[in-house]
């Protein structure tokens, strides 16, 4: 009757639940790096020649700078996953408490039926039986509205295409003001 739970994480073997661990933190590790690489590539001005390096920014129109910034956000991201899989693992001994509830709820059902009161071992049956239905919609839903780790993954790539981008108009935009000064230091 309550074999549907079962199956949940809740029932995975504990090595293979540190494996997953371990293949999140790699994971992690391989992108900070990525873009911490990237990063470094971007901010050692590779795309102009030292000769131009000029301040396109006068002090009024000073931006901060974006890697401190990506940074900020992807450690938001981490801790945010962080605080997502929390909240998982607490769900899931909720479920695992509530299971062991019903199933208690039934072996006292049986107990009094045993007892001969039959009405009120019914009455327990029932009890158990919706919450039963209950937890069978929770989990459908939970399942529903749970975030994949390829959705997450999508999202960290469209997130970091879209700095990347960013960054490449800022390039740009510095590149404009090195060819117009060009031209004035020439003269």
């Amino acid at each position: 009757m309550i074999a549907f739970i079962r199956k949940g994480p809740a029932h995975i073997p504990i090595h293979i639940l540190q494996k997953k661990e371990l293949e999140d933190m790699k994971k992690t590790f391989i992108i900070t790096l990525a873009v911490l690489f990237v990063a470094c590539f971007l901010k050692m001005n590779l795309f102009i020649s030292p000769a131009s390096q000029v301040n396109a920014q006068s002090p009024q129109e000073k931006r901060e700078d974006p890697l401190p910034i990506a940074i900020k956000k992807f450690m938001e991201q981490q801790a945010d996953k962080a605080r997502r899989q929390h909240l998982e693992r607490e769900q899931v001994h909720q479920i695992e408490l509530q299971k062991h509830q019903i199933e208690n709820l039934h072996k006292a059902a049986k107990h009094l039926e045993a007892a001969g009161a039959h009405d009120l071992a019914h009455q327990i049956h029932r009890e158990a039986e919706n919450r039963e239905t209950k937890l069978r919609d929770h989990i459908s839903k939970t399942r529903h509205h749970a975030h994949t780790p390829q959705q997450e993954t999508h999202e960290l790539l469209h997130h970091l295409k879209s700095e990347v981008q960013q960054l490449k108009m800022e390039v740009r935009e510095l590149r404009e003001v090195v060819s117009q000064r060009s031209p004035q230091t020439e003269k």
